[in-house]
């Protein structure tokens, strides 16, 4: 396989621009030359690969929950569901890493994005070139979409902030938000922090596709005028349309919705269905909850759902677009802290310069609700 070749100077960097080539992947950053060592370099040596990733994310977050597991690392490189990408300085040193993760045969994530905390050199480079392979079709050439957990945190002593990766996946490399709320925990102390849920569509027709299709959403998802602005917002720049939004009638919200565990990762998800057992409820690992409702249910069902989940004391979080049987699906989300997630702290987010004032004062109110435990 050809390897894709990224240069950048200085005067390229700051337009955000970037040309490719077939050679070695190569970068000019602050008149130093440093490399990526692609998925193929990284291969040859997983266990070296691990070991780096694992160092920079380390550096960053403390213990990383989702690479930690140096052997299961190792292994994910081995076989290819984790592609990583590092950038190396002119001591052969890494000092940026980042990873596509493949979820399932349609969908992957672009994360593990790292530097090493106040180098001078930027750490933007391995989340774009990996973005670049996938889109270029380079590494999982049958999927479809890719996503990204993008932190909105604000820097700690111990933690750098989320400015720097909101800028490189929301403008650089043009992912585009669907969701946000306070998903994941890191540092020390350990606290809950705001990520944004972002991702791209490889097949416009897809989208296009969608758009064709009549959909309405049923008003009960919102909790507030604020969660509307966001949600509307995020619709319209995804679909390039507005969203068809009814207000309850009649018979709506009669009921509940049973919900049953469908997964269980950092995060734990639910699904409306059978569950004898009552509704699902947190273990001591996990601290946030998110239930996704299908947007193909009819009205009724979608408010009776809405209304269950705030019953439980889930919130709005937002949509993920997915894929069904040669289509694409949208399920719509709510989120939930557990009491531990809520006794420690919820960090406070910083979102700038990617939203208009508006979204971004309505994401702020989302944020200090969150903080105020629902």
């Amino acid at each position: 396989m050809n390897k894709l070749a990224l240069v950048l100077n200085d005067d390229v960097q700051d337009r955000g621009e970037f040309f490719s080539g077939i050679n070695n992947m190569e970068r000019i950053v602050n008149r130093q030359e440093t490399t990526i060592a692609t998925p193929e370099m990284c291969r040859l040596k997983p266990e070296e690969s691990a070991v780096d990733m694992i160092k920079i994310l380390g550096l960053n977050y403390g213990t990383h929950n989702l690479s930690s597991n140096i052997d299961a690392l190792v292994n994910d490189i081995r076989n290819g569901r984790i592609q990583p990408f590092l950038q190396k300085d002119i001591a052969g040193e890494t000092t940026a890493c980042a990873a596509l993760v493949q979820i399932s045969p349609d969908e992957v994530e672009l994360g593990r994005g790292a530097c090493v905390p106040k180098m001078q050199a930027s750490g933007a480079a391995p989340l774009i070139v990996a973005s670049e392979y996938w889109k270029m079709g380079l590494v999982f050439p049958e999927s479809k979409i890719l996503k990204a957990e993008v932190r909105c945190a604000k820097p700690t002593k111990e933690v750098p902030g989320g400015q720097a990766t909101q800028a490189i996946c929301l403008q650089k490399v043009g992912l585009v938000s669907t969701g946000f709320g306070p998903f994941f925990h890191h540092g020390v102390p350990d606290r809950q922090e705001h990520f944004l849920l972002a991702s791209i569509v490889r097949n416009k027709a897809l989208i296009d596709a969608w758009n064709r299709e009549k959909h309405v959403l049923s008003a009960s998802l919102f909790s507030n005028d604020g969660e509307r602005k966001v949600f509307t917002s995020f619709w319209k720049k995804y679909f390039g349309s507005e969203v068809a939004i009814i207000p309850e009638f009649g018979s709506n919200g009669v009921g509940e919705m049973p919900f049953k565990s469908c997964c269980q990762g950092p995060l734990i998800a639910l699904e409306p269905g059978l569950n004898s057992g009552g509704f699902p409820v947190f273990d001591e690992n996990h601290r946030f909850m998110v239930a996704g409702v299908d947007m193909d249910l009819s009205l009724e069902a979608q408010s009776i759902s809405f209304k269950t989940l705030k019953k439980q004391g889930f919130s709005l979080v937002g949509f993920e677009p997915k894929m069904g049987v040669g289509r694409l699906k949208i399920s719509l989300l709510m989120g939930k802290l557990s009491e531990q997630g809520k006794n420690g702290l919820v960090l406070p987010s910083f979102i700038e310069n990617i939203f208009s004032h508006e979204t971004e004062d309505s994401l702020i109110d989302m944020a200090v609700k969150w903080r105020r435990s629902n």
